[in-house]
């Protein structure tokens, strides 16, 4: 065959020493590659299923991958003798495969070579061959396997999921024989393969030390002994089997990953006190396992363990266990009752996360546990002793974490002298009704009280500033009492005694909705979730007497941030300045000397006095440059851009630096956030490619952040940003005869526009 007649039935590329096929053009059930060709390349008959019969030259010397393909036409092939390698995936779902003979010549076989190729009755190994990769014939079923002398290391991957019916091996191998089909190493100390076909019931002979690798992986067989002279068993040894039953020998002492995991009929399982050690997922999804005894000298208990063992019920811990560590039962719904050894120390996370039958536990004293270690509705004791039993003298300051979690008391009056009381101290104390809180107190943790939902009544002796955590209350009668008639007003509203719940100072739930709020003077700190039945807030003027502000203060109910359109009214250098520039609130800042308590927010909304702003934009870039990330510099900085020019300038900014803003991954997720939460409100901002397409409130924010380059901008416009008679037009793509535009609208306020060739009315 010439080069020209080659070239109409292949793509081909030449190669030293000859030409490779790099695509076979064919459409019939016949192809005959001619004679000096020395390779064929990858995906070369890739998915050609009218292919039955392939003539290969002994020109050719490697296969590439996924050469053959899903050519399920394809018979029988015999790969001639000067080929030395076959890639991988190369006859990979090849399903009518009936034959397949490999020359002498051949050394390797590649990863899932022959995977899916179900119709083989027969796999002849050459003695050439010294590696099989992983999974080269799984799935090939009902075959017997003939090993040459020349695999010294079995692969077990490399036959998974098979149902083969033995395997036979060279008397020359020097390191692997078999036994009744069974694949051994040389000394039959090691089982390293049970073909899947044979027989339900399996006996191990004496003398066998260890089981390898996935050497039971997927069978089918309902009963296995093993004899004692067993000490391992392999990672994912008797992975997905369908036994019922194991008897697992005294004399093992070590049990590997994933060793019983998806063995989805074991119902129980004895472990001997010789295992010192355990795996990662050795018993993961046994979803039929309702009891275990763990071996008296296990010290820990691995990653995911039982995880999803969902019928466990029970389960004995020996008195050995130092650690259990993450996810160990993790989703094991049915466990109701587990009793922790005395000298246990740590307890990982989500360990028993999802354990929804789990209503109580007791923990050993100095026990160490991780968030979320126990699901939500596990109430968690370090000890079952009533209060009153308890030393809270003055000479003692703090309660601990869980310290009474789970207890039953109905009323609590915890001693002067006490300032700080932990997280969790009191989760789950479902009688207690009453709590008194002393003058001394300072620092209440997050969930101090959490599930506590008879609890009606909080008395505090003081008057100074207690730090309130995250969800101290939550699920009590308390939040609910004071939080389900939030009154709603259109007005400014001045919290009263009568529209806000303090302890101390501390600013504890807002009663009353509107979207403007004044916070009075004397309010040292507000707590988590104290406006979470506002969602209407826009405007909060906050007074020099706050200390602190929580993370969470101003996020409504079901949100993680605040309104994208919330503003903070306060002085500079304050704690809500502070606050506001973390949490990218919009802040507006009030002149020390004029912060009086009781803003007037008309006045301030537009800061009259330019040289302040001046000071106050010089204060804000130097923060921003030495403390903030660019996506907080970007948005606190736009607030106040008016500052650098008079009312209704022109302010021009690269084309190149509105790219950069949008290539900046901090500035993208703080993008990406606010547009789904304006998304929720119906109001959204929505990138389509190149555009960007703000609305409403999102409009606002959008604009504010654009005219934020500005900044840090010297060079002329390129691109042009706008608002027209309160509705947003975009025309055009960014290009060298676009230009950004930045104004100065009503009150002050920073906008934008971009001009396109399409418009939408938004």
């Amino acid at each position: 065959m010439t080069l020209e007649e080659l070239k109409q039935e292949f793509d081909v590329k030449k190669a030293p020493g000859g030409l490779i096929i790099k695509k076979w053009r064919g459409k019939g059930s016949r192809c005959v590659i001619p004679d000096g060709v020395i390779g064929i390349d990858d995906d070369a008959f890739w998915s050609c299923k009218n292919l039955q019969e392939i003539t290969i030259p002994n020109s050719v010397t490697s296969i590439g991958e996924s050469a053959f393909f899903s050519c399920s036409g394809l018979k029988e092939i015999i790969i001639p003798n000067s080929v030395t390698s076959i890639g991988k995936c190369a006859f990979q779902h090849c399903s009518n495969l009936a034959k397949l003979t490999l020359p002498s010549s051949i050394t390797s076989i590649g990863s899932a070579a022959f995977d899916d190729c179900s119709s083989l009755t027969e796999i002849v190994v050459p003695d050439s061959v010294t590696s099989i990769e992983n999974f080269a014939f799984r799935g090939c079923s009902g075959i017997t396997v003939y090993i040459g002398s020349g695999l010294q290391e079995f692969n077990a991957l490399a036959f998974e999921y098979n149902h083969f019916m033995d395997f036979r091996v060279s008397e020359q191998n020097p390191a692997l024989s078999a036994i009744d089909g069974v694949l051994f190493n040389k000394d039959k100390t090691e089982l390293l393969c049970y073909p899947h076909g044979k027989q339900s019931e399996y006996v191990i002979p004496d003398g066998v030390t260890s089981i390898g690798e996935a050497a039971f992986c997927g069978c089918g067989m309902t009963k296995i002994t093993l004899p004692d002279t067993v000490k391992s068993i392999g990672e994912r040894a008797f992975e997905h089997c369908n036994m019922t039953e194991i008897a697992i020998s005294n004399g093992v002492t070590s049990i590997g990953d994933k060793a019983f995991s998806w063995c989805d009929n074991l119902t129980e399982i004895a472990i001997p006190d010789s295992v010192t050690s355990i795996g990662e997922f050795a018993f993961s999804q046994c979803v039929s396992l309702t009891a275990v005894r763990l071996p008296h000298k296990l010290k820990e208990l691995n990653d995911y363990t039982f995880s999803r063992c969902t019928k466990l019920k029970t389960v004995e811990l020996p008195n050995s266990l130092r650690k259990i560590k993450m996810w160990a039962f993790q989703d094991c719904e049915s466990l109701s009752q587990i009793t922790f050894p005395e000298k246990l120390k740590t307890i990982g996370w989500q360990a028993f996360h999802g354990c929804k039958s789990l209503e109580k536990v007791i923990l050993p004293p100095g026990v160490k546990t991780s968030r979320n270690s126990f699901d939500e509705h596990t109430a968690v004791a370090i000890s079952e002793a009533d209060i009153s039993e308890v030393d809270t003298s003055a000479t003692q300051e703090v309660i601990e974490k869980k310290a009474f979690a789970g207890s039953d008391i109905t009323s609590l009056e915890v001693k002067e002298g006490i300032k700080k009381i932990k997280e969790q101290a009191y989760k789950g104390c479902k009688a207690l009704k009453t709590v008194s809180l002393p003058r001394s107190l300072t620092d209440l943790g997050s969930c101090v009280f959490d599930g506590c939902q008879m609890l009606s009544s909080v008395t505090y002796h003081g008057d100074s500033l207690i730090k309130i955590g995250k969800n101290a209350f939550r699920g009590t009668r308390f939040e609910k009492e004071y939080s389900k008639d939030v009154k709603s007003t259109s007005s400014p509203c001045t919290l009263s005694e009568e529209t806000m719940v303090c302890l101390g100072s501390t600013l504890l739930f807002c009663q009353v909705n509107t979207e403007e709020v004044i916070i009075p003077a004397g309010i040292e700190g507000i707590a988590p979730f104290a406006f979470r039945k506002c969602p209407q807030l826009k405007r909060v003027s906050v007074p020099q007497t706050v200390k602190w502000i929580a993370k969470e203060a101003f996020v409504p109910d079901g949100e993680k941030s605040p309104s994208p359109s919330l503003e903070i009214y306060a002085a500079v250098g304050s704690a809500a300045e502070k606050h506001a520039l973390k949490e990218l609130a919009f802040f507006v800042p009030i002149p020390p000397e004029k912060a009086a308590d009781g803003h007037v927010f008309e006045e301030y909304k537009l800061v009259k006095d330019t040289e302040y702003k001046k000071q106050y934009f010089s204060h804000l870039h130097q923060r921003a440059e030495s403390e903030m990330t660019s996506a907080a510099r970007y948005k606190v900085i736009c607030e106040y851009q008016q500052a650098i020019s008079d009312d209704g300038d022109d302010i021009f900014v690269e084309e190149t630096e509105v790219r950069r803003l949008f290539a900046d991954p901090d500035f993208l997720g703080l993008f990406y956030d606010w547009e789904q939460r304006a998304i929720k409100q119906k109001s959204g901002i929505f990138v389509k490619k190149d555009r960007i397409i703000p609305s409403e409130v999102a409009a606002s924010f959008l604009v504010k952040l654009l005219a934020a380059l500005v900044a840090f901008s010297e060079s002329p416009v390129k691109a042009t940003i706008g608002l027209n008679k309160d509705k947003w037009e975009y025309r055009g793509d960014y290009g060298s005869s676009s230009k950004l535009y930045v104004g100065i609208g009503q009150c002050g306020r920073v906008y934008a526009r971009l001009e396109r060739q399409e418009s939408w009315d938004m």
